[in-house]
């Protein structure tokens, strides 16, 4: 029945078309080559497509009597005669004229557009001369890193996949040479098969290099602002045939010094209330990532799986800040000097397990199990002194979480299209435990137990075909959640329930030369986080504490976008309905003068519009992108609607003699984000990158040049104004050195299943 839904399903049907598959000498899969139908005649265009992860094509022809033309960077053009329905494999030959230090000559585009989003090709590129992974997501239209956290304009945090693979962490980034980039894809109208809290995925294709034996990568990376910063990372690989054995370690030592003020004012039972903060903090986050794996590919590529362990330890993450409070009430003046302590520490074990099968008529099966276990603790201390009286509030907060997940997914790859089913199943426990301890009587500050347990599962249905000028991708999506909440023992019937949703995708592009154009709907649903949900509140100061809310509920957005590329310039605009987002705000206690800083839903609509142009200018490649955002939010007879204005102006240098230089500036207006209103920002960073032959590379930064950057806003809901200012230690002078030797890429291509809920946790 599903398959009837998308079309017509009979042997005829399934037999039209012109299949094949793309090899490299190796017998490995050769991804997003370009596959023409040429007329025998004059050569004229008849079809084309683009192969798969698996090398795999399908063109949409009824000719059978045509020329087929092969190319992809890396490869020599290949051209033969077709006059059969079923080309086999095609092996392409490597063009060792492109295997070494490729120029760029030129202004052609690096972009491409499909039904799903943006096609970057790095190979060749002046981007190929950066540094790494991260340098090269960094240099694109939409995408921002910092931390190496990367983020999609107007869309949060992506899904990332190496390969077909999920990034596990992302220090990963750090792993891959910019060299080693062959593709980026930026899917902003992701399908289906994605869990529907995604809202962005970014798929990576790096260059699949040969040879047996030991290689790896080890970088070193030393960061200097008013304090010493340092990682390093280690990255080693065994291969022997189809067997890979690989294995990794990160570690950061990260330190700040910040400078912040806070300012709080409300009124409750008709008196007025304010303090204000005047503090300095330093903090450190230093963190170990181990993981170990092994791979196995069949001799024929027929066949991938593996199993990856991966622990992360969050050493130790200690936050000290030291302020002056003054406190004022009912015409009186209290001044307080206070230290604020916040330390973490626990781990994260991770186990993926995949396998990947090629069936000779053109079925892929692919699944996926995931298994997480967390622990973590938390001690918070608050100590105050007036004058000769101090008090002394602390908390301290267990967490142990752990989550199953299996997902299995099935492709089949048509002359009338590409079909995917799929199941993922997810349970995840939940516990937080939180002990307060203080020498004071204070109001609402008690010992809390929280425990969510939650049963989820997925079906979906996906098809995506090609044609000459035209491609399409739909889907449709089932979640079903069974959640139950208890808090201190108690069942909170609230929160306990069954929840369903059915969720279509819809995305239609349509390409002609230079323009294109590409119109989408998605629904998607954001639930909020455990730590959001928490049903504790911790001791901030006497006016102020903070906690989570178990009575929120998840959001339901309704995606209606539409975008348009000609040549370097891309724009969209994107209609956003949410139902219950979860927003940041501040509440009153109805018996005692406090304020909590805690989350609410709110319904609202927005409308984001973003623009990118990308030229290039023989060595100088600039990209410029900007997002505004107008939202139509009303709270409480309170409107939060001021424009707001994120930008971006990235500019990349390529030099002969493998030497790049990066300029980026970046910033924002004043307006509203939610219930926040934002004032201006703007910060300035540099790179210089050089890599030798040898596996040698080095680059030289500095970010926030200007020390400009600032975090700046205010908030005034439910009867508190509040606002922040708070000069972080971001400019900072860095240096990373890296050593490649004999690299060899892991074949590892599990996706890992689970991927939302891990956010969750």
């Amino acid at each position: 029945m599903m398959l009837a839904a998308f079309g017509p399903f009979s042997p005829t049907a399934w037999a039209q078309g012109i299949t094949g598959k793309l090899t490299n000498n190796a017998g490995q899969p050769v991804a997003f080559a370009n596959v023409l139908l040429l007329s025998q005649a004059d050569s004229s265009f008849l079809a084309g497509a683009t192969s798969d992860a698996s090398g795999v094509f399908v063109i949409a022809s009824d000719v059978t009597k045509a020329l087929l033309k092969v190319s992809c960077i890396g490869y020599i053009t290949h051209l033969q005669q077709c006059d059969t329905t079923n080309m086999g494999t095609i092996v392409l030959a490597e063009d060792s004229k492109m295997l070494g230090e490729v120029v760029v000559k030129g202004n052609a585009s690096i972009y491409q557009m499909n039904a799903e989003g943006l096609v970057a090709t790095v190979q060749g590129s002046a981007l190929a001369k950066l540094g790494t992974l991260a340098d090269v997501l960094n240099q694109l239209p939409f995408l921002n890193v910092q931390a190496d956290a990367v983020q999609v304009l107007g869309r949060g945090a992506p899904l990332i996949y190496v390969n077909g693979r999920r990034l596990s962490h992302q220090k990963e980034l750090a792993e891959i040479k910019a060299s080693q980039v062959k593709q980026v894809q930026v899917i902003l109208n992701p399908g289906s098969k994605y869990p529907s809290n995604v809202t962005s995925v970014v798929r990576i294709t790096t260059i699949r290099t040969q040879g047996n034996g030991l290689s790896g990568m080890v970088q070193a990376s030393a960061r200097v602002n008013k304090s010493f910063s340092h990682d390093e990372y280690l990255s080693l690989n065994y291969r022997k045939g189809g067997l890979d054995i690989f294995a990794t370690m990160y570690y950061t030592d990260r330190k700040s010094w910040e400078e912040q003020s806070n300012n709080l004012t409300f009124t409750h039972n008709s008196k007025s209330y304010r303090t204000q903060m005047d503090g300095n903090q330093t903090w450190q986050r230093q963190h170990a990532v181990p993981s170990l794996g092994v791979n196995y590919v069949s001799p024929n590529n027929s066949l991938y799986t593996g199993i990856r362990y991966t622990y992360s330890r969050t050493i130790k993450t200690p936050f000290d800040q030291t302020a002056s409070h003054s406190y004022f009430e009912l015409g009186k003046e209290y001044h307080t000097s206070s230290r604020y302590l916040h330390n973490s520490s626990g781990g994260m074990h991770n186990t993926d397990a995949y396998i990947l099968k090629n069936f000779k008529n053109k079925w892929q099966l692919e699944g996926d199990i995931t298994f997480t276990r967390l622990s973590l603790a938390t001690d918070l201390s608050t100590t105050e002194t007036e004058g000769a009286t101090t008090t002394r509030v602390s908390s301290h907060t267990n967490k142990r979480s752990a989550m199953v997940a299996e997902k299995l997914t099935l492709t089949k790859g048509s002359a009338i299209g590409k079909f995917t089913f799929g199941e993922e199943y997810t349970y995840t426990d939940n516990k937080q435990h939180f002990v307060p301890h203080t020498d004071a009587s204070i109001t609402h500050l008690r010992p809390s137990n929280n425990q969510a347990q939650q049963h989820a599962v997925a079906l979906f249905a996906e098809y995506g075909r090609a044609w000459k000028h035209v491609s399409l991708n739909a889907g449709i999506r089932y979640e079903g959640v069974s959640f139950d909440y208890r808090l201190n023992g108690t069942k909170q019937t609230e929160q306990s329930k069954w929840h369903n949703s059915l969720t279509p995708t819809l995305s239609l592009n349509y390409t002609l030369g230079k323009f294109g154009a590409t119109l989408s709907f998605r629904p998607t649903i954001s639930r909020p986080s455990y730590q959001q949900m928490r049903g504790s509140m911790a001791y901030n100061n006497r006016y102020q504490y903070e906690g989570g809310n178990p009575a929120l509920l998840s959001d339901h957005q309704y995606d209606f976008g539409l975008l348009l590329r000609y040549a370097d310039l891309v724009a969209s605009v994107n209609y956003i309905h949410h139902s219950n987002a979860v927003m940041f705000c501040h509440r009153l206690l109805d018996d005692v003068p406090v304020s909590i800083s805690s989350f609410a839903n709110a319904a609202y609509q927005s409308t984001k519009f973003m623009l990118a142009y990308t030229p290039t200018f023989g060595i100088w490649k600039p990209t410029f992108s900007a997002k505004a955002n107008l939202q139509q939010l009303t709270h409480n007879g309170q409107s939060y609607n001021a424009p707001f204005l994120v930008y971006a102006f990235k500019n990349l240098f390529s030099f002969p003699h493998s030497l790049s230089f990066t300029l980026n500036l970046a910033g924002n207006s004043a307006g509203n984000d939610e219930f926040l209103y934002y004032r201006t920002d703007f910060t300035a960073s540099a790179a210089l990158t050089k890599q030798l032959p040898c596996g040698l590379s080095f680059t030289l930064g500095m970010q926030d040049i200007l020390h400009t950057k600032r975090e700046r806003w205010t908030m005034n809901n439910n009867g508190v104004a509040s606002d922040k200012w708070l000069s972080p230690d971001s400019r900072q002078a860095y240096l990373t050195i890296r050593y490649d030797f004999k690299p060899v890429k892991s074949k590892y291509r599990g996706t890992g299943a689970g991927a939302s809920e891990k956010g969750r946790l």
